[in-house]
C-alpha cells in the first residue's frame, strides 16, 4: 500500500513538472511568434546542471530590432483552478508579486541580465544583446518590457488579467511596457505535453 502511494505520488509530481515545462515552452513559443521575443540559450543544456535555472524569473529574453532592441523579463503561470483570476495571479507568490518584483528591485534585472550575458557572448544574438544592454542603461535601468503569460483550460475571462493590469500599470515607469496575455487552451492541461510531443513529432 505504501509503495502504491509513493509511485503514485511521484507520477503525479512528475506530470506536474512536465506540465509546467510545457506551459513555459508555449509561452515562448507564443512571445516568439507573435511579439517577436527572442531566447538565446539552450534551456536542454542549462537543464543539466540544477543551478543554471533562470535567477528569479521565467521569461528572459530580447526583442526589438537592432539598435531598438530590449530587454523582456517576465513570469509563465498555469492554472486549473475554476476562479478569475486564479490564485496564481494574486497570492504571495504569484504574477502579480513578481512582476512588481521586478519593477521594484534593479537588483533582480541586473542578475537577468548578468545571466543573459554568458548566454549570448560570441553568439549571433550578441548585437542584440549589446544594443538592449545601452537602451536599458542609457534609460537609468527603465527601458524592458515585461511581459506575464497565464495558461488556463478554462472559459476566457477579462477578469483574469484586468486586476494584475491595473496594479502594475501603477508602479511602471514610461519607457518600461507591460503586456499581459492570457491563452486558454481548448483541452486540459494535462494534455499540453502529450499534443507537443505528437505536434513536433510530425516535423
Amino acid at each position: 500500500m505504501g509503495n502504491e502511494n509513493l509511485t503514485s505520488h511521484l507520477s503525479s509530481r512528475v506530470q506536474e513538472v512536465k506540465t509546467s515545462v510545457g506551459c513555459e515552452a508555449l509561452a515562448e513559443a507564443y512571445l516568439e511568434d507573435q511579439e517577436g521575443v527572442v531566447f538565446p540559450w539552450n534551456a536542454k543544456r542549462d537543464l543539466r546542471n540544477p543551478n543554471a535555472s533562470l535567477p528569479g524569473a521565467d521569461i528572459v529574453g530580447i526583442v526589438g530590432e537592432d539598435s531598438e532592441s530590449i530587454f523582456a523579463f517576465g513570469e509563465c503561470k498555469k492554472s486549473w483552478q475554476k476562479k478569475y483570476p486564479p490564485n496564481v495571479m494574486t497570492n504571495k507568490d504569484g504574477m502579480r508579486k513578481q512582476l512588481s518584483s521586478l519593477v521594484n528591485e534593479h537588483k533582480k534585472r541586473s542578475a537577468l541580465i548578468k545571466w543573459l550575458f554568458y548566454r549570448t557572448v560570441n553568439t549571433p544574438f550578441w548585437d542584440k544583446y549589446t544594443a538592449a544592454s545601452k537602451n536599458y542603461y542609457h534609460s537609468r535601468n527603465i527601458n524592458y518590457v515585461l511581459y506575464g503569460v497565464l495558461i488556463r483550460d478554462t472559459k476566457p475571462v477579462p477578469n483574469d488579467l484586468s486586476g494584475t493590469g491595473i496594479k502594475i500599470n501603477a508602479i511602471l515607469a514610461l519607457p518600461t511596457r507591460c503586456k499581459l496575455k492570457a491563452l486558454y487552451l481548448p483541452w486540459g492541461l494535462n494534455d499540453l505535453v502529450p499534443k507537443i510531443a505528437k505536434h513536433g513529432s510530425k516535423k
